[in-house]
């Protein structure tokens, strides 16, 4: 039931607000379902920045309850009296297919595979992401300029080693992760898997059910075939949920869509009071696009990019007083405008640290045309497994789209991508073309593959749509007026039916004899090996942390070896561990705190050392954490965690303290684990 009730408040928190915004402001309702997602998380960044400028707690009563119904009241209303509207876009159960096959496809490949309500992605990025979504929810402060991270609270501000960082961080995916908390008190494992489940098989899935409604308005066939296709690419967002794990740049994604869908709506409509609606609804996408991870704009303008350059030249271009300028021209113009931002956005000091990073992908020319073609984009471990399928879709729907002249822009958008996409597996590190290609992207080839689907997955829409025409139109030729319907929705359901089969088909023992290997069955293995690794935190550390939790003062502090996997104690089970970072304890040591520098340095001579016990007395009522460490110094002394290397030395202190240190009272104790209080 708990596990259920979390699904239902994720879903809550990612749709509500934002559907009741977009149908008060006149949006139909299916339109507004798919885009609600990226309008909800506008909401929260919106009256984040407002509820820190005046003081007010963010939490589920006021960026949630509060504002759908002051919301939810004009949106009756208006809904009461344009009912006509509503008929307008895609409709509400087109929408929701989208939304069922996402969630099913989602629950059965992979969250039905793991321990949904205890797995804990233990990796680099997740110590920063689960603290500080325990740290939002905590002090209910959600600025995205302001918010303090790790160390929310006044209490947990005053006993930090290092001074507070502050600063503009997408925190879009922490929202709605520390809502979700505040709302069920549920773990963070649970919590954070069931908005991961919400993002990739709802939000997404309706975000390309809006986009392709924008591609093709009015189209049962695409819709179909929307649906069929949304979450059938392994490179998105399947990937990104698993190996990484990526969450704020899979949930930036996920809103991409949608936001690219206003926009195409925006720019065709003719009708003045339309247009207005559709390009305030892409305004508020883009808030929320930049707030869960601002390379995803990168990615709308790749996929946009053809698109405003297929409507200049559509046109008879433009004229400034009596000069006329060809539409030839206004196009060079545009591509060069285009190039010259993205040079511009390139060098800029903002993006330095991330266009420059350097991810070693170097595959030969043939290997990377392969993963490109075949769109199977898993190189990684031996799983470069094709999607031959989807890419057979891709290539009629572009010849479908040159015969229909409808949608052709979806072409350049695949080739503009899928360029990007070779150029990072091919291209060296050290080559700047690589860099200023991939970079925004951090030249990561799973991030950028991620990218590739998003703007793939259209053309592949329309080839499986124009399939489904055919099919359609082939049974309607054969069939007399009494049995046409029954015989189509027959054929075209089965055929539905052994897409999706062939699509998610498992490895199976007859193909694996033969040595055919399936992209999900690849996937469904390495959910198994995630599930099955050693993780930082074991089952039996995790264990011994609740225990401890529980004997716990609610204000005590404990002083932890953040280097035996106590760093995720915090986010995990809310406690309250002196250092939570996985890295910066090298850097600036003018900076840290009189406590932290004595304590790693000095703590086994807490009963004789004067300053250190001042400095303990400050910091409140103090305990000593210690979990199994099995990482040993290297020949310089250095370890290495979760891809972070670190000096022993500077951890000896902590590293010393036993069972017999004078001034530690043993607390709890499970083999090497030991829980200690530190004598007043």
């Amino acid at each position: 039931m708990s596990t259920a009730l979390t699904i239902i408040s994720a879903g809550a928190a990612l749709f509500i607000p934002g559907f009741m915004l977009l149908r008060m402001l006149g949006m139909p309702r299916g339109t507004s379902l798919c885009a609600a997602g990226a309008a909800s998380v506008a909401i929260y960044t919106i009256l984040g920045e407002v509820y820190y400028a005046l003081g007010v707690t963010s939490n589920p009563l006021t960026l949630l309850l509060a504002p759908s119904i002051l919301l939810g009241v004009p949106a009756a209303y208006r809904a009461y009296r344009d009912q006509a509207t509503d008929s307008q876009g895609i409709t509400v159960m087109a929408a929701f297919r989208y939304a069922a096959i996402g969630l099913a496809a989602f629950w059965v490949v992979y969250f039905r595979r793991i321990p949904f309500d205890t797995l804990l992605m233990e990796y680099y990025d997740n110590v920063f992401h689960y603290n500080n979504v325990r740290a939002l929810a905590q002090a209910g402060d959600f600025s995205i300029l302001h918010a303090p991270r790790f160390y929310a609270t006044p209490a947990d501000m005053s006993i930090a080693p290092w001074p507070i960082v502050r600063g503009f961080y997408p925190f879009g995916w922490h929202y709605v992760s520390a809502l979700v908390l505040q709302m069920t008190s549920q773990p963070m494992a649970l919590v954070t898997n069931a908005v991961n489940l919400m993002i990739c098989g709802a939000v997404f899935p309706l975000g390309m059910a809006l986009l392709n409604e924008a591609i093709a308005p009015n189209d049962p066939h695409m819709r179909l075939a929307g649906s069929l296709l949304a979450t059938a690419m392994t490179g998105f967002p399947w990937m990104l949920v698993l190996l990484w794990p990526l969450y704020p740049n899979s949930f930036g994604l996920a809103l991409a869509p949608a936001a690219a869908g206003l926009f195409v709506m925006a720019v065709r409509d003719h009708r003045g009071a339309r247009k207005a609606l559709y390009a305030l609804a892409f305004i508020l996408a883009i808030v929320g696009v930049t707030a869960a991870h601002p390379n995803t704009i990168f990615t709308l303008f790749v996929l946009l990019f053809p698109f405003l350059g297929g409507r200049i030249l559509a046109g008879s271009g433009i004229r400034f007083g009596r000069v006329h300028v060809s539409k030839y021209v206004f196009a060079a113009l545009y591509c060069a405008a285009f190039a010259c931002g993205w040079m511009l956005l390139y060098y800029s000091p903002a993006f330095s640290g991330v266009v420059s990073f350097n991810w070693g992908t170097d595959l030969s020319l043939p290997d990377g045309l392969h993963d490109v073609l075949s769109m199977g984009y898993m190189y990684h471990l031996d799983m470069d497994e094709p999607q031959w399928l989807i890419a057979l879709l891709s290539l009629i729907g572009c010849l479908a789209c040159l015969k229909t002249k409808s949608g052709r822009w979806t072409i350049g958008s695949f080739a503009l991508a899928s360029f990007i996409m070779f150029a990072e597996l091919v291209l060296s590190s050290a080559n700047p073309l690589k860099h200023i290609l991939a970079g925004f992207w951090y030249t990561d080839p799973y991030r950028v593959a991620a990218s590739t689907t998003v703007c793939v997955l259209p053309l592949a829409t329309l080839g499986l749509s124009a399939c489904l025409k055919r099919l359609d139109a082939a049974v309607v030729r054969k069939s007399d007026t009494h049995t046409a319907d029954r015989r189509r929705d027959l054929l075209i359901g089965s055929a539905c039916a052994l897409f999706l089969a062939v699509t998610y088909l498992p490895q199976l023992s007859p193909l694996l004899q033969l040595g055919i290997q399936t992209p999900f069955g690849d996937y469904r293995m390495l959910a198994g090996l995630v599930t099955a690794r050693k993780d930082v935190l074991d089952s039996q550390e995790l264990a011994f942390l609740a225990k401890a939790d529980a004997l716990l003062p609610e204000d005590a502090v404990v002083i932890n070896y953040p280097y035996d996997g106590s760093n995720f104690a915090y986010g995990a089970l809310g406690t309250r561990v002196l250092y939570r970072p996985i890295s910066g304890y090298e850097q600036a040591p003018e900076d840290e705190s009189v406590a932290s520098a004595l304590i790693r340095a000095n703590l086994p001579n807490v009963a004789h050392d004067a300053n250190l016990r001042e400095a303990l007395r400050d910091l409140g009522d103090c305990y000593v954490l210690k979990l199994d460490y099995t990482y040993s110094p290297d020949e310089n002394g250095r370890g290495f965690y979760l891809g972070e290397t670190f000096a022993y030395d500077t951890w000896a202190g902590l590293l010393s303290v036993a069972d017999d240190t004078p001034g530690l009272t043993l607390v709890l104790a499970e083999g090497d684990y030991r829980l200690y209080h530190i004598d007043p």
